[in-house]
């Protein structure tokens, strides 16, 4: 999970009166608490405040995808859904600043997925997880992890540079995008940059770390290659569009009903104990076992207990300002504002003028 830094969240701030008026909503006799949040959205926090229900709502869980069958069968059993959210291009800058860590195996595998027809020296230094047996690398014989990257994000972004099919095309076609216009947008940033297929051949955590270089952060952030940034954040927005929206955007157009409750993750930060009460209420756990609850529930709050997986550390907040800049400058010139558009809950609005349409969770 990677927490906001939180400057953008007062343009959409939460009142307590507004939080109290969605409470009158409470239900009752809950059956089923389902926690949703997407990888970077709230992953840990979500985890989290599931297990911290679970004592008073025993069938409390969480679940980092879900789908619109999720809500209805929720709806039907008389259970409510928790979905957690984050401003779009907080998502974007977040996950250039985690992936550039390196700590995700297939950050450190290259975009050119490994040869799995025999022994391929080169794979093996590329990604240590494909290496099997003492007598040295053998890539017919893939660890999980290895395997798991190799057939999702590294392949996956791999397939989009190349024009070949990514198992995305469906739904952006059906939603009245050109999928293959879109990729290739993203991908001639990143062959800019690295012309002559050497792109093809980066791992991924260090065209992360060369985007984020800069040669001085004071007074004002100096990148020491500016067309670096933007190949990763092209990147990590082509990362995005591949692996992450066509799972979350389908739940959005089912939110709304009397069973589900929409909330961003500023409200996490900036008003932790208003938004616990209102998650007490709503999944109708009993007030005379609230200071219980609000007691578990307070060691979630991340304005009091920072994450240890935060990024707000790795570059000054100007810095993380200009990233998401850029992912949102991307985004509007290059996909046509594709990304501004999703339907992000209260608080999580992409663009200030859009915080009416999505003012308060359904």
């Amino acid at each position: 999970m990677l927490w906001p830094s939180g400057d953008w969240v007062s343009r959409a701030a939460h009142s307590q009166r507004r939080l109290v008026a969605e409470a009158t909503h409470a239900q009752t006799n809950v059956s089923r608490v389902l926690v949703c949040s997407a990888h970077k959205a709230g992953h840990t926090l979500g985890q989290a405040i599931a297990d911290d229900l679970r004592p008073y709502l025993p069938r409390s869980e969480f679940k980092e995808v879900c789908t619109s069958a999720d809500l209805a069968a929720a709806c039907a059993q008389a259970g409510l859904v928790i979905v957690i959210e984050r401003d779009i291009y907080e998502m974007i800058g977040s996950g250039v600043l985690y992936h550039a860590s390196g700590t995700e195996p297939w950050t450190r595998c290259r975009l050119q997925p490994c040869n799995t027809s025999g022994t391929d020296p080169s794979c093996c230094r590329a990604c240590g997880e494909c290496i099997a047996g003492p007598r040295g690398c053998n890539c017919g014989h893939f660890s999980p992890s290895c395997a798991g990257f190799i057939a999702g994000g590294t392949g996956r972004i791999g397939a989009a540079l190349r024009g070949l099919p990514t198992g995305s095309e469906v739904f952006y076609a059906s939603r009245g995008y050109q999928p293959r216009v879109l990729f290739a947008s993203l991908a001639q940033l990143m062959r800019k940059r690295y012309p002559g297929g050497q792109l093809a051949q980066e791992h991924l955590h260090l065209l992360y770390r060369r985007g984020l270089a800069a040669e001085s952060w004071e007074p004002t952030v100096a990148w020491a290659d500016r067309p670096a940034l933007t190949a990763a954040v092209a990147t990590e927005t082509l990362r995005y569009l591949l692996t992450a929206l066509p799972e979350i955007e389908p739940l959005h157009a089912h939110l709304g009903s009397p069973c589900s409750l929409r909330l961003c993750l500023s409200q996490f930060t900036n008003q932790f104990p208003d938004t616990a009460e209102l998650i007490l209420k709503r999944a109708g756990v009993s007030t005379n076992r609230w200071p219980a609850a609000l007691a578990a529930l307070s060691q979630e709050d991340i304005s009091s207990h920072p994450s240890g997986h935060s990024t707000n550390r790795v570059v000054p907040s100007a810095a993380r300002a200009e990233v998401e800049a850029e992912a949102r400058r991307i985004d509007d010139e290059l996909l046509g504002g594709l990304l501004g558009r999703q339907s992000y809950g209260s608080g999580c609005a992409s663009k200030p003028a859009e915080a009416g349409s999505n003012a308060s969770p359904q």
